[in-house]
């Protein structure tokens, strides 16, 4: 019959596998932490079958037709899609996004991926669930 005792000590593999996974999430949330934000200007990027389109200022106002199939407009530091080809529109009816709002505007049938790069979101609380 086998032994199942319990040891009643703890040994130093244990003792630096606790220090190891203590210390190595302590170390990532600080390097992010410490290494701030990126000093780049906040840009659009426009991904079209994984592959990317172009990348544009958000600070700049423009239209940018991608391909021939969506529109996307650009305007006080937001981007939204005016125009879409495909018969469901999800995409057009998405919120606009920008600095201050994080977020993707997805065109699934047309492979249309628009996101915000170098921005710096608040970090406050909206809401609490209970």
């Amino acid at each position: 019959m086998k032994d199942f005792s319990i040891r009643k000590y703890i040994g130093i593999p244990d003792i630096l596998l606790i220090i190891v996974l203590t210390a190595l999430p302590t170390v990532m949330l600080g390097c992010n932490f410490f290494a701030g934000g990126s000093k780049e200007n906040p840009q659009i990027a426009v991904y079209v079958h994984g592959e990317l389109y172009g990348k544009y200022d958000l600070d700049t106002p423009a239209i940018i037709e991608i391909g021939d199939t969506n529109t996307l407009e650009i305007v006080s530091g937001h981007a939204s899609m005016i125009h879409a080809d495909c018969r469901d529109q999800v995409c057009v009816h998405t919120a606009p996004i920008g600095k201050e709002s994080p977020g993707h505007i997805v065109c699934l049938p047309n492979g249309i991926v628009v996101s915000v790069e170098n921005a710096e979101y608040s970090t406050d609380i909206d809401g609490y669930v209970s």
